[in-house]
C-alpha cells in the first residue's frame, strides 16, 4: 500500500514539472509575476474596487419636503434617545406602500418605512423604501356602567 501511494506521489510531481518545464518552453510566453498585495492607498496592483454596499433604515417619517424630494426618519436608539436621519428619493426610487407599488407622495408623516439606501457624495440615496401606514388612532371603547 505506501509504495503504491509513494509511486502516486512520484507520478504526480513528474506531470507537474513536465507541464512546468513545457509551459516555460513555449515562445511567447512569460511566467507570471507573483501577485503584490493590494494597498489601500489605490496605487497600481491594488484590488478592484469594492462593490457599493447597502443598508437598511427602519423608522418613522418626520418630515416630507416634495419639492427637493428628500425626507427626513427618526429611529430610536438603544439608549431611547431618537436619531434623525435624511434620505433623499431620485427617479429610480421605488416605493411599495404595503405589497402595492407607490409613488413619492405616498409618503406622509408618521408613516412607518423601511428603505433601502446607499451612501454616495455624503448624502444618503433611497433605493427602495416600502411604507406601513400609521395605525389609526381606535375610538375609546364606551365605559362600563357603573
Amino acid at each position: 500500500m505506501n509504495r503504491i501511494l509513494r509511486a502516486r506521489l512520484a507520478g504526480a510531481a513528474a506531470l507537474s514539472a513536465g507541464f512546468l518545464a513545457y509551459a516555460a518552453a513555449q515562445p511567447g510566453t512569460t511566467t507570471p509575476a507573483p501577485a503584490t498585495p493590494a494597498t489601500p492607498s489605490g496605487t497600481p496592483g491594488a484590488a478592484a474596487p469594492k462593490k457599493p454596499r447597502f443598508h437598511f433604515f427602519v423608522g418613522e417619517v418626520v418630515e416630507v419636503v416634495a419639492a427637493q424630494t428628500r425626507f427626513s426618519v427618526r429611529e430610536t436608539l438603544r439608549d431611547g434617545a431618537p436619531k434623525v436621519t435624511f434620505f433623499a428619493a431620485t427617479p429610480e426610487t421605488t416605493v411599495f406602500r404595503g405589497k402595492e407599488h407607490g409613488t413619492f407622495s405616498d409618503i406622509h408623516v408618521n408613516d412607518h418605512v423601511t428603505i433601502k439606501y446607499g451612501e454616495g457624495t455624503g448624502e444618503k440615496s433611497a433605493i427602495s423604501i416600502r411604507i406601513t401606514p400609521s395605525a389609526k388612532p381606535k375610538a375609546p371603547s364606551p365605559a362600563p356602567p357603573a
